[in-house]
C-alpha cells in the first residue's frame, strides 16, 4: 500500500518540483521509502510503504525496459498464482507483487485487470507510446484522482496532492448542495472541489495526446445476472468456503497483521476466519466511548474473549472532538458523515506501531443485507414473487421491532427505497433542507437523485446502490484515508469479488427474514465459535453522537452557528439552523442528529481547506 502521483504534460514542460510537491504531500501513505521516474512528457512519483517484499528489489516506480514505467497502490492477492503463469515469458527479479503487476500489464495490457484479485489504484506509462494506462479496482478500494486540461494530466492517491502542485482551491458548491439536499457523499466521480475527480470503481483511463478514454472493465450485474441462486443452506456453506479463501490470501504479508473488531457480524467473522489462519497470531483493535450506552468495547471484549484473542482498545472523548475534526477534514480532503470516524482516525493513530495491515469489515452490510432499512425492499420482493403468506411475515417484521422505533423503520425504510441516503441504518430520516438558503437550494436542481437499478429484485438493487453509490464508497474512503495516516495498510477481505458476487447471487431468505439480518454471514462461521454463542444483528445506536451535539459540544456547535463565516457563507439560513439547534438540544434522544453534524462538519470543511487558502 503507498502513495502514486504523476503528472502528464503534453507541451514538455518542466514539472520536476511539481511532482516533488505531490509526493511529499503523500508522505504519510509511504513511510519508508519514496521514489520518481521523469522524461520531458511525464513526471511519475511513488510513495512505499512497504508489505511485500522489503527490499529494494519492490522499489516503485518500477521499469521494464526503459519504456514502460509503473507506479501503484494496492495488493495484488493471487500475484504468486499469476507469477507462476508468467514465468515462461518473464525473469523475476523479486518476491513481492509489484513486478508481478508491471509484467501482467505488459503481456494483457487492460486485459490483465480481469485476471487480478485484489485492491489497486495504478499508473502504467508508456513512454515509447506516449500513452498511459490507469486503473482502479472492481469497488473501489484504492482511490484514483484526477485533474485535466487540454495538455496536462495530474493523477493522486489524494485530493491534497494536486494542491501541493498548485492546482488552484475551488469549492465545487453542487457536491455541497447534495450533501446538504439528500445526504450523499461520494456516490459518482466528482469531489468537493472543482475540476478534480475520482475515477469510478471497476474503470480504466487510456491517455494520449489526443485520447482521453475512460472505459468501465468491471460491472457486477454481468457477473451475477441469470446465475443460479443459493438457497438458505447453500449460502451458508459457500459463504463458508470463499470467506477462508479470501482471508488466507488476505494473510499474506510480511508485515504483522490485526483486525478492527466493533463486535457487529462482519468485524467478528473476520476477526474469527483470521485467528483460525493465522493460529491466534493476531491482535483485536476497538474504538469506544466511556459511556456505557454507547460503548462497542463490552462487544469486542466478548467476541476477543471467545476467540482467545487479545483486545486493545482507544476511547474518542468529547473534549478531543474540534481538535480531530480539524485533524480528519484535512487528512480526508472532504467531509465526512459521524464522530464515530473521529474515534476510528484515532484507533488508528493509538495503535500505528503495533499491527502495520489491519483488516477491516467494510462492505459485510451490503452484501450481507445488514442494514434495518432493507426491510421494505425484502418485503417489495415478497410481494413481487408473489410469496404466500407474504403480509403474516411483514406483520412478524412489524412486530420485532419496538414500539418506539416501529414507525420511524418502517417509514424510513420506505423512504431510503424511493430516495437512497436519506435516513439512518435503521431507517431513520434525517434532513432538513430549511436550515439552508433558499438562494442556495435555487442555484441548484431540486430533482431526486437517480440511481440505477439493474436488477429485477428491490433488495438487490438497495444492496447494489448501498454498494456502488451511497454507504461503501464513502465507508472506503474514511478507512483509506485514516489508515493511511498513520503509515497502516487497511485490507478488506469480504469485498473479494468472488465473495460479492457469490452475495449477489444468493437468495433474499439466505440473507434477510423478519428478525435476521446477514443470514449466511451469521450461521455460516458459527463453527468459528463456541456453541452457545450467538452474533448479534447490527446495534443502531453506536455511539454518543446525539448526546454530546446536545450537551458537551453545545458551545462548539454555537460558536460555529454564530460565527461569522456562517452566517455569510451563502449556504446556511443562520436564524433556522438557531431555531433548529434549539429545538434539538430540548428533544430526545430519539431525533436524529446528522441534520446538526452536518451544519458543523461544512462549516468545519470550509475553514480548514477553503479559507485558509
Amino acid at each position: 500500500m503507498c502513495g502514486i502521483s504523476g503528472i502528464i504534460d503534453f507541451n514538455k514542460r518542466n514539472r520536476i518540483q511539481d511532482l516533488r510537491n505531490m509526493n511529499s504531500s503523500l508522505r504519510h501513505r509511504g513511510p519508508d521509502d519514496d521514489g520518481e521516474w521523469f522524461s520531458k512528457t511525464a513526471y511519475i512519483g511513488h510513495r512505499r510503504l512497504k508489505i511485500l517484499d522489503l527490499t529494494s528489489k519492490s522499489k516503485q516506480p518500477m521499469n521494464l525496459n526503459d519504456r514502460f514505467i509503473l507506479t501503484y497502490n494496492g495488493e495484488i492477492y493471487n500475484y504468486k498464482e499469476l507469477k507462476k503463469d508468467l514465468l515462461s515469458k518473464y525473469e523475476f527479479k523479486s518476491s513481492g507483487d509489484t513486478e508481478v503487476l508491471l509484467k501482467l500489464l505488459h503481456n494483457y495490457k487492460e486485459n490483465a485487470l480481469e485476471k487480478i484479485k485484489g485492491m489497486f489504484s495504478f499508473a502504467l506509462w508508456d513512454e515509447k507510446k506516449q500513452e498511459l494506462l490507469a486503473a482502479r479496482d472492481p469497488f473501489g478500494i484504492k482511490p484514483f484522482y484526477y485533474y485535466k486540461d487540454k495538455n496536462f494530466f495530474y493523477f493522486a492517491s489524494e485530493i491534497k496532492a494536486f494542491f501541493a502542485a498548485g492546482i488552484k482551491i475551488k469549492p465545487n458548491y453542487k457536491k455541497i448542495h447534495e450533501f446538504l439536499r439528500w445526504g450523499v457523499l461520494d456516490y459518482d466521480d466528482s469531489t468537493w472541489f472543482e475540476n478534480i475527480y475520482s475515477l469510478k470503481p471497476g474503470h480504466y483511463i487510456k491517455l494520449n495526446k489526443t485520447k482521453f478514454l475512460i472505459k468501465r472493465y468491471y460491472y457486477l450485474p454481468k457477473k451475477v445476472i441469470g446465475k443460479k441462486e443459493f438457497d438458505f443452506d447453500s449460502a451458508k456453506k459457500e459463504f463458508n468456503k470463499l470467506i477462508a479463501e479470501s482471508v488466507k490470501k488476505h494473510c499474506r504479508s510480511d508485515r504483522s497483521i490485526g483486525v478492527h473488531l466493533s463486535g457487529g457480524v462482519d468485524s467478528s467473522v473476520i476477526s474469527a476466519v483470521t485467528s483460525k489462519v493465522t493460529g491466534n497470531n493476531i491482535n483485536n483493535y476497538t474504538f469506544g466511548f466511556k459511556s456505557k450506552k454507547f460503548d462497542e468495547r463490552k462487544f469486542a471484549e466478548k467476541v476477543s474473549k471467545n476467540l482467545k484473542i487479545k483486545n486493545f482498545n482507544s476511547v474518542l472523548n468529547p473534549s478531543e472532538v474540534e481538535q480531530y475534526m480539524s485533524r480528519v477534514l484535512l487528512s480526508h480532503d472532504e467531509p465526512f458523515t459521524s464522530i464515530r470516524i473521529l474515534a476510528q482516525y484515532k484507533l488508528y493513530e493509538t495503535f500505528s506501531n503495533d499491527s502495520t495491515v489491519i483488516f477491516d469489515a467494510s462492505g459485510g452490510d451490503e452484501i450481507g443485507a445488514g442494514y434495518q432499512y432493507y426491510q421494505w425492499p425484502w418485503f417489495l420482493d415478497l410481494l413481487q414473487n408473489k410469496e404466500n403468506g407474504a403480509f403474516n411475515r411483514f406483520k412478524k417484521l412489524i412486530k420485532n421491532n419496538s414500539d418506539k422505533n416501529r414507525t420511524n423503520s418502517i417509514y424510513g425504510s420506505i423512504v431510503n427505497h424511493e430516495q437512497p441516503g436519506t435516513t439512518t441504518a435503521d431507517g431513520t430520516p434525517y434532513l432538513n433542507i430549511a436550515n439552508y438558503s433558499s438562494d442556495f437550494l435555487s442555484k441548484f436542481k431540486n430533482n431526486s437523485l437517480d440511481f440505477f437499478r439493474p436488477f429485477k429484485s428491490h433488495l438487490k438493487n438497495d444492496q447494489y446502490i448501498d454498494l456502488m453509490h451511497v454507504k461503501l464508497p464513502r465507508c472506503l474512503r474514511y478507512v483509506d484515508r485514516s489508515s493511511m495516516a498513520f503509515g497502516n495498510e487497511a485490507r478488506l477481505p469480504l469485498l473479494d469479488t468472488s465473495i460479492v458476487e457469490f452475495a449477489f447471487c444468493s437468495s433474499n431468505d439466505a440473507k434477510i427474514d423478519e428478525k435476521d439480518f446477514r443470514k449466511f454471514m451469521k450461521y455460516g462461521s458459527k463453527k468459528y465459535f463456541s456453541k452457545n454463542f450467538f452474533l448479534s444483528n447490527k446495534r443502531n445506536v453506536a455511539d454518543p453522537q446525539k448526546a454530546w451535539l446536545k450537551n458537551d459540544l453545545k458551545d462548539l456547535l454555537l460558536e460555529t452557528i454564530k460565527s461569522r463565516s456562517f452566517k455569510e457563507r451563502g449556504i446556511f439560513n443562520y436564524k433556522h439552523c438557531l431555531k433548529y439547534y434549539d429545538s434539538f438540544i430540548n428533544s430526545d434522544l430519539s431525533v436524529n442528529s446528522f441534520g446538526v453534524f452536518q451544519l458543523l462538519v461544512v462549516e468545519s470543511w470550509f475553514r480548514n481547506l477553503i479559507d485558509i487558502n
